[in-house]
């Protein structure tokens, strides 16, 4: 397992993310039953036992101690580790230099461009290209040696750096909103200058990670709760919580405790921070050289939607899995019934335990087999005028269930 997650400075990065999730399912593993485990946090040093919910919390703010990548001190063997972790020489990939890359694909293009010249003066090889080959020759290879933005010293450019993209589109819409762009108006047959602004990005839930630049895993991946998230880890994954803040403060719901998380719910809503704010906070960070902003953008009271198609496709997805307690796609997993045990709530859902042996009972909520088929056959024999939906008929195995 690789650890060069840990060396990432960026502790919003994917990458990162993703290692600490991978640290805790790690010590969990091979610390079974353990509620306190030593937090390999930048503060903590080892030297100090937190809640492992804690440990999670305390990478993302503090980072991983930089040296800590054999993880004895949380069951991690170090003979094991010290020969998992060492790299075989004839596994080494070659590093090729993109810029070379870049130069070789020209001059398979332009073959005789780059012929050498001899001690006489004279080409080695005629060259056979006329004045406008020699024209598009020379612009190709200016654009081969510029920057393709300011501090870029390669060509290898930009993985999951979105704003590499969106730099040019940013430039021009700045442009747009600044100066504008003489149009033709052909109901008054006159000329005026058109200005145009975005309103908004629509994506999925990872894209609004890259465009907003608040990332949408791990811990804190709410990007309207931010700090102000409850999450914990459930499941084996991250989970959100809290969502009753949102609800009215007469709400029956907030009241109810067992049929939640075990505990009432008396909080406000997290307060909305304002497009400037958000601005002041991302502008304390150290991006690349990235900093260009639309200058309305902070004002918008919506920068950034989810797609509904998305949204619904999930939820749909999650709710008929689990209703259908259809394996690999019901959240009612053996996870799921050890964690209400561990949490002491819903004690009908807790696993039926006889001696060593332990089953899942089918939940109050889902489908029993006759009510199953009954449902699917329902859904089979569904019909939309032409043009309306896909062929429902195809997407349903009845008797598969």
């Amino acid at each position: 397992m690789s650890r060069r997650w840990i060396q990432n400075p960026n502790r919003c990065a994917d990458e990162y993310l993703d290692g600490i999730e991978d640290f805790i399912e790690f010590a969990r593993r091979h610390n079974p039953g353990a509620t306190r485990i030593r937090c390999p946090c930048r503060r903590s040093n080892n030297t100090l036992w937190e809640t492992i919910e804690n440990v999670g919390f305390h990478l993302v703010r503090n980072g991983m101690v930089e040296t800590y990548s054999i993880w004895n001190l949380h069951g991690e063997q170090l003979d094991n580790a010290s020969s998992s972790n060492a790299t075989r020489v004839d596994n080494i990939e070659p590093i090729v230099d993109p810029n070379e890359q870049v130069m070789d694909i020209i001059n398979d293009a332009f073959p005789f461009a780059s012929t050498n010249i001899n001690q006489e003066g004279e080409d080695d090889i005629p060259t056979p290209m006329d004045s406008a080959e020699f024209e598009q020759y020379k612009q190709l290879l200016k654009s081969a040696n510029q920057e393709l933005y300011p501090g870029c010293e390669s060509f290898s450019d930009p993985g999951r750096s979105i704003d590499v993209y969106l730099r040019p589109l940013v430039d021009e819409l700045k442009d747009l909103w600044t100066n504008g762009v003489r149009t033709y108006d052909k109901a008054t047959g006159k000329m005026f200058t058109l200005r145009a602004a975005v309103m908004w990005t629509v994506n999925d839930f990872p894209a609004y990670a890259m465009v907003s630049g608040w990332s949408t895993k791990g811990y804190m991946a709410c990007p309207v709760c931010k700090e102000n998230l409850t999450s914990g880890w459930h499941a084996g994954k991250v989970c959100y919580l809290g969502h009753r803040r949102w609800l009215s403060w007469d709400h029956e719901w907030r009241e109810k405790d067992k049929e939640f998380d075990g505990n009432t719910e008396h909080r406000l809503r997290p307060r909305e921070c304002s497009g400037d704010e958000i601005l002041e906070q991302l502008n304390r960070l150290d991006f690349s050289p990235f900093r260009k902003t639309l200058p309305y953008w902070s004002k918008l009271k919506l920068r950034h939607n989810l797609d509904v198609m998305h949204v619904e496709k999930n939820v749909f997805d999650t709710l008929v899995g689990t209703i259908l307690d259809i394996e690999g796609k019901t959240k009612d997993t053996i996870k799921a019934r050890l964690d209400l045990e561990r949490m002491g709530i819903r004690r009908g859902l807790w696993m039926n335990r006889d001696g060593d042996k332990a089953r899942r009972d089918l939940a109050f909520f889902a489908m029993k087999p006759n009510d199953k088929k009954d449902f699917l056959q329902f859904v089979s024999s569904v019909k939309f005028p032409d043009g309306y939906a896909s062929n429902i008929t195809r997407c349903v195995n009845v008797d598969g269930g």
